[in-house]
């Protein structure tokens, strides 16, 4: 449970530095977000800032594409802003390649131009969208090359942005006291100049310190403070940060009902932006706010948290990584003359290529299935035989030694591995045997986090897919599955643990969940295997 609260955290901690460049109070709608070309530019700039004060991100998308094209394509200043202003966009909506693509562009351009004050920006978006998709080591660089440019021009306003952003990177590379170190800094410096909205950010960033380190009261009257000063400003997306820990303080004093008002107004405020990194945190905690007095409700937090959670990851990872092949290629096909003969041949190449791979997914999905069922009726034999076993041993030496009364220190181990389980286990590829037991471990801690057994081994989330699957054919996370399945299974056939206690054994908090997941890898209930077997 408290791997899930610090990576919930650490999500919406990289949002908070973007939350405060485009926060001031909301206005209404404007008529309409046509270019008008032969309006200045910075009013044409202004009207964009305006939609994404009032957190319109979508509108602001469009709104800022459409005056990319509109603006002279030699004008390398106003392209920095536009793609800068569209990164940040993008972010808050999730679209993490793009928001890479953008904000590479972005310092492509001010490293042209040589302006040191737009690449701090630039360099700080690029951290801050680094730090969200989970690689907070290469986003300390680009946020500690900002910092060294913002020293260098003497601006505290810019100085202490980066320490925030500093903060919240120590804290995801698990570095609380240099993360706290940077927040108080960042708090000093704007303190210093008085402005009561950037100190209520400051606050909220250091309680995110304060609360992963366990200072619950100190970070609860931090946020107490900031709370109205964030809505005195409308800054949406800092306010809802900051509800979201309120609502985690709560959970952990028990204060339910309180947590999960927060955790609602929260909800609200993220579904209405569209920051899908806030919604992961919300629908987490309101999981845990309502799993004791409303179930059901809970469990549709918990699923939409899951899905959320995995689309982010994915999204924010595999395709930023693919983003400067897919630039090249589309850049490449805008320089050819016969583009529609070539859109054409790669359309029907794509469908051939689709269908194609379309089979393959379906028959290893197939095969997944069939392996699946045959491993757990292997475990359920394997198991059930070894009890067998067990019993007739015993009962042949209590026969045996009927006068002297049974050597208990002789009774065979259900659960103890057979010579040809051993055999098994010796020639197993030596890397699954370290996944295993990094696996073992975080179910005995019921804390399942594939990113974190990734860092434990010193390697990315993505090789550690590419590995697992080479060796086993299925993904990391089909492994996992099918692991803690069998895991199950065992535990279930030896007859010796509660379905509850199954549960925590295989990492699952939530008894329900563990019913539902074993029912999908097994086909059946624990309650029926049980039986069955």
């Amino acid at each position: 449970m408290k791997s899930l609260l610090y990576e919930a955290l650490l999500l919406l901690c990289a949002a908070l530095v973007l939350g405060c460049t485009h926060s001031h109070v909301s206005s209404p709608d404007l008529e309409s977000t046509a270019i008008d070309t032969s309006v200045p530019f910075d009013t044409l700039f202004d009207r964009g800032e305006e939609m994404m004060g009032r957190a319109a991100f979508v509108e602001a998308t469009d709104y800022f594409q459409d005056l990319l094209q509109a603006i002279d394509s030699s004008d390398l200043e106003k392209h920095s802003d536009c793609l800068s202003e569209l990164s940040i966009c993008y972010v808050r909506r999730g679209m993490f390649a793009e928001a890479f693509a953008a904000a590479t562009k972005v310092i492509q351009l001010d490293e042209q131009l040589d302006d040191k004050e737009r690449l701090v920006y630039s360099l700080n978006t690029l951290g801050s969208i680094y730090v969200l998709t989970r690689q907070p080591a290469d986003a300390e660089k680009y946020v500690r090359r900002s910092l060294d440019l913002a020293v260098s021009l003497n601006d505290s306003v810019k100085i202490a942005g980066r320490y925030g952003t500093l903060s919240e990177i120590y804290l995801s590379l698990n570095r609380p006291d240099e993360a706290l170190a940077a927040a108080n800094e960042a708090l000093r410096l704007d303190s210093l100049r008085g402005d009561l909205h950037r100190m209520a950010i400051r606050q909220v960033q250091k309680a995110s310190v304060l609360e992963a380190t366990e200072h619950l009261s100190e970070a609860r009257a931090l946020l107490e403070t900031a709370q109205p000063e964030l809505r005195r400003a409308g800054n949406a997306t800092s306010l809802a940060i900051c509800l979201n820990q309120l609502g985690s303080i709560a959970v952990h004093q028990q204060r339910l009902a309180a947590a999960a008002a927060f955790y609602e107004e929260a909800l609200a405020i993220n579904l209405r932006t569209g920051n899908r990194n806030g919604q992961v945190k919300s629908h987490l905690g309101l999981w845990k706010a309502l799993r004791v007095t409303d179930a059901e409700r809970a469990a549709d937090h918990l699923e939409a948290y899951s899905l959320l959670r995995d689309s982010l990851f994915e999204e924010g990872t595999l395709q930023a990584m693919a983003d400067y092949d897919a630039r090249y290629e589309l850049e490449r096909m805008r320089q050819q003359n016969k583009r529609q003969e070539r859109l054409t041949r790669l359309l029907i190449i794509g469908a051939v290529v689709f269908g194609a791979v379309l089979i393959i997914a379906v028959l290893l999905q197939l095969r997944s299935i069939k392996e699946r069922n045959r491993r757990v009726r292997q475990w359920q034999e394997k198991y059930l035989a070894a009890v067998a076993a067990a019993e007739t041993a015993q009962n042949t030496r209590g026969t045996a030694d009927a006068p002297d009364g049974p050597d208990e220190s002789k009774a065979p181990d259900a659960a103890s591995p057979s010579s040809g389980e051993a055999q098994e286990q010796a020639s197993r590829d030596p890397f699954i045997i370290k996944v295993d037991a990094l696996l073992d471990e975080q179910m005995r801690a019921c804390q399942v986090d594939l990113a974190r057994l990734a860092d434990a081994l010193c390697i990315t989330r993505t090789l550690l897919n590419r590995k697992v699957k080479s060796i086993e054919g299925i993904t990391m996370q089909e492994y996992a599955s099918r692991y803690r399945a069998e895991r199950a299974c065992m535990l279930l056939g030896q007859g010796r643990l509660k379905v509850a206690e199954v549960a925590r054994a295989c990492g699952f908090d939530d008894d329900a969940y563990f019913s539902r997941f074993f029912r999908k890898e097994t086909g059946m209930s624990p309650s029926e295997f049980v039986n069955k077997a």
